[in-house]
């Protein structure tokens, strides 16, 4: 009876912690898909982070946007239980998230971090002799990995949503590209992992070459969440996301139907030159900067802890 007990025990324990993982990062896709600025055409970044340890509650938000080309840097770390770091231009994008969440089974411990950002642009195609079903060809890598860790009663999740659209002028015709991959401590992980891989895009020419545009955006979701909540169980959670190139531009080009390559100028509202391959690499003294800064995190909280 008593090992019965204990495997109907279990399997309510993961049923739980499986449920909330998907609760929290459905509320972390809502959250940070909604933060983010709505660009006619240019660059949004929006950051997040909060801990609800009772005699440490930070939360904060921040965010910025630019009509043209960045950089936009955003960070936040002030030694909780949640940071978050972020380098954004047109191309090429940087981001880091760290969260920690430790309990002693009486007082229950969570800290979410989570950034979002926007590319937007308008096309304008010219100096093409072939004017019906033309094609963008382009695509972009998400470069780095994540990380959960979790005790027996802790739940850690990652989770990491990108969304690409393209419209004409009347947004009338309209074309969606999405991806999502989740990652739980305790195995439960969802969608497709595109870490590391080429995500291939192509999308029409909209209207007439040189006179209409083709609207774009490109939208990038990062979350990381670490739970203690388990009534009377001391646990522990750790979650982390290091995309130290999150995201590369793979270059644009045109094409025809037949796949193609067609001649022509691509202009764009921001000036930005989206037909370039972005190969960036990432700052080392930003990151080692910010490995250092997470290290502490972890260091104050648990001190922190110890001493109460």
């Amino acid at each position: 009876m008593q090992v019965h007990e204990t495997i109907v025990a279990g399997r309510t324990l993961c049923r739980c912690m499986t449920y909330l993982s998907r609760r929290i990062a459905l509320a972390a896709a809502l959250v940070f898909t909604s933060v983010a600025p709505a660009l006619a055409a240019g660059i949004g970044v929006s950051g997040y982070a909060s801990s609800n340890y009772p005699a440490y509650s930070p939360s904060w938000s921040s965010s910025a946007s630019t009509p043209g080309a960045g950089p936009i840097t955003l960070a936040q770390n002030d030694g909780s239980d949640a940071a978050f770091w972020s380098l954004s231009d047109f191309g090429i994008l940087h981001l880091s998230l760290s969260t920690h969440a430790e309990s002693d089974g009486v007082t229950p411990h969570q800290s979410a971090a989570g950034v979002t950002v926007e590319w937007a642009d308008d096309l304008t195609l010219t100096g093409v002799t072939a004017a019906d079903n033309l094609y963008f060809n382009s695509g972009f890598w998400v470069l780095g990995s994540v990380s959960t860790t979790a005790s027996q009663y802790g739940l850690s999740t990652t989770n990491l949503w990108w969304q690409f659209d393209a419209w004409d002028t009347n947004n009338i015709n309209h074309v969606t590209y999405n991806g999502q991959y989740v990652t739980r401590s305790n195995g439960f992980n969802e969608g497709t992992n595109f870490l590391n891989t080429f995500i291939p895009l192509s999308f029409p020419v909209y209207g007439t070459p040189g006179t209409d545009v083709t609207h774009f955006r490109l939208l990038l979701t990062a979350g990381a969440s670490a739970s203690a909540t388990f009534p009377g169980q001391p646990s522990s959670a750790s979650s982390y996301v290091d995309l130290a190139d999150t995201i590369l531009w793979g270059g644009l080009s045109v094409v025809d139907g037949n796949n193609q390559a067609v001649v022509g100028s691509v202009t764009s509202q921001t000036g930005f030159d989206w037909t370039v391959e972005q190969t960036d690499a990432p700052e080392p003294g930003s990151m080692s900067l910010l490995a250092g800064g997470l290290l502490v995190v972890g260091t104050i909280a648990r001190r922190r802890r110890i001493q109460a």
